[in-house]
């Protein structure tokens, strides 16, 4: 992680083109989660974003969230999920934001995200799997009965 971050460095501070967001997201699984956490504030339109999502999630998890975006159109009359798995919770504070390579081959990754603020704090285990080159979410892990995938695949 380093060494990606070192050169990642020394390409901006030299001057020299910096790759697109897939070819960087192809490269290292870290990249596709620094592109969703941001400080002070994640980027949450990976998640409601209908065309973003597809850039961020395998495609089993984009139909699992259009089937629970269908639930709720017609239970709730909302047009969007009232969750996500970004940041547990609806008010955070965000100051200080670890990402860890936890496992990685070249099929598929697990990047542990740790947030901490004064009201925060939360770990989630991302499982990302390899789409022809691009590295894209495929679950979020709180622990064992709390994850995305259950939760979307829930009732509603």
């Amino acid at each position: 992680m380093m060494r990606f971050r070192f050169w990642l460095s020394a390409a901006l501070v030299l001057g020299f083109a910096a790759p697109d967001a897939d070819a960087l997201a192809a490269e290292h699984p870290l990249t596709l989660m620094q592109q969703i956490y941001r400080l002070p504030d994640p980027d949450f339109d990976v998640f409601y974003d209908k065309k973003r999502r597809r850039q961020f999630y395998t495609a089993r998890i984009v139909r699992l969230i259009e089937k629970k975006e269908a639930c709720f159109r017609q239970k709730f009359k909302m047009d969007e999920l009232d969750f996500n798995y970004i940041v547990p919770g609806q008010d955070y504070k965000i100051h200080s934001l670890t990402l860890s390579l936890i496992a990685h081959d070249e099929g598929s990754a697990r990047v542990r995200v740790e947030l901490s603020g004064p009201d925060t704090k939360a770990g989630l285990d991302y499982r990302l799997e390899n789409d022809a080159g691009r590295w894209l979410v495929d679950d979020v892990v709180i622990d064992a009965d709390n994850t995305l995938s259950k939760s979307l695949d829930g009732p509603c």
